[in-house]
């Protein structure tokens, strides 16, 4: 059943993106403007209509911007204890394809925030467990090395010379948190932890944490977004790809609730 679901979720998502929907309607549209009959015809021109002036509206609105600057402003900078138990960063960053492909482990990174932050946080807990947490995002992936393997060369590069637990199995952020609760021990998971990951991801990550048992001081990082939202913005590329991330999450945060993964439908602190 897990299995179902994790493929069925694959599925959904790649039929609900924003540009996918709005492709289609505008193909259907099209297509029916070449029917013999006119009341399809004009029901084409409806639609065809309907997918340009959401295209402009897209285009000039930047609706997926403020969507995103909720879910990044939902949890605020922690004041970091004197003491914790352990930091586990979410991976995500790591594009094990492109690592392949090129054949440098240092390559098919997005923002290195998360990487960053846990090699701040390492040296300022010097006695905390570190955790890095990340299998692929691809399905049935073929390549050997996963993003937690990348990261450990990457943090290595970047001088960090401490034991990092890698978990590596992990395909969704519910996973990341039952595998690396599974890893590290049930007892554990219940004193002090530092989690990080991005800030558009933290509301479904910290809700996903918590849910499991595990005692988690939100941190996140790698801002896309700034603290002033504009009103207007002509870039239909920019605003649709905020459309997608925001609808992603969303649509990811009911899921989670809904199925009784998450502590609740828009987790905060």
């Amino acid at each position: 059943m897990a299995e179902l679901i994790y493929y069925g979720g694959k599925l959904f998502w790649t039929l609900a993106m924003p540009g996918h929907v709005l492709f289609a309607w505008l193909a259907a549209g099209t297509w029916l403007l070449f029917s013999r009959l006119e009341y399809r015809r004009k029901r084409g021109r409806g639609m065809v209509m309907i997918g340009v002036a959401a295209g402009l509206i897209i285009a000039t609105i930047p609706a997926g911007l403020w969507g995103m600057t909720m879910l990044e402003n939902r949890f605020p900078q922690p004041q970091l204890p004197p003491q914790i138990t352990g930091i586990i960063v979410i991976g995500g960053n790591e594009d094990e394809a492109v690592a392949a492909s090129r054949g440098l482990l240092w390559t098919g990174f997005g923002t290195m925030g998360r990487e960053l932050a846990f090699k701040f946080l390492a040296e300022r807990y010097p006695d905390a467990t570190l955790v890095y947490s990340g299998g692929s995002s691809y399905v049935d992936s073929p390549y050997p090395m996963r993003q937690a393997d990348i990261a450990e060369v990457v943090l290595k590069a970047m001088g960090l010379q401490r034991p990092v637990m890698l978990e590596a199995r992990s395909r969704t952020t519910y996973e990341n948190a039952l595998f690396s609760a599974t890893m590290v021990g049930s007892d554990k998971i219940k004193q002090p932890w530092i989690l990080v990951t991005s800030a558009w991801h933290m509301p479904r990550a910290a809700g996903t944490f918590r849910k499991l048992g595990w005692n988690i001081i939100p941190m996140p990082v790698g801002y896309t977004t700034a603290s002033a939202l504009p009103w207007f913005r002509l870039d239909f590329t920019m605003n649709m790809n905020a459309l997608h991330g925001f609808m992603r999450e969303t649509l990811g945060m009911i899921y989670y609730w809904c199925a009784g993964r998450s502590d609740a439908i828009f987790p905060g602190p």
